[in-house]
């Protein structure tokens, strides 16, 4: 998988961990770790089913998550199957896709369509590139 770390000038109000409802990773353990966080109930139904929301701060957490952002995580959500991790910390944010793939490896199983390789790759950074212009 693909792991993101994206640096910003400010620091976060709240520190915001997003990810399935099923996930129980040893890197969300990490960084959870020692810190009091709550369950914040997502306002959009889409995503209340599939996802969850914990803060540390929960008053922050809608100026934060604004309509943009959570557009797109949806589409995060979908373009990876539901294995994505979010993470709002201090002034980073981490994308976590648990694809189980390389991000620049072709599948050695099938016939190298380049111009497929090439959309496939475009595809996922623009979708990151549209997460930072939210907050530019």
């Amino acid at each position: 998988g693909k792991w993101l770390i994206l640096s910003f000038n400010e620091n976060f109000k709240s520190n915001i961990q997003i990810g399935p409802k099923i996930f129980n990773g040893k890197k969300t353990k990490q960084m959870l770790k020692g810190k009091e966080y709550k369950e914040i109930q997502m306002t959009d139904l889409d995503l209340a089913d599939k996802l969850i929301i914990y803060a540390d701060h929960e008053e922050f957490v809608f100026n934060i998550l604004k309509p943009s952002i959570i557009d797109i995580i949806k589409r995060l959500y979908k373009e990876t199957n539901g294995k994505i991790l979010v993470f709002f910390l201090n002034n980073q944010i981490h994308i976590g896709i648990g694809d189980k793939k390389n991000f620049f490896e072709p599948s050695i199983y099938s016939k190298f369509n380049l111009e497929k390789e090439k959309n496939k790759i475009s595809n996922q950074i623009n979708i990151i590139m549209k997460l930072i212009d939210c907050w530019i």
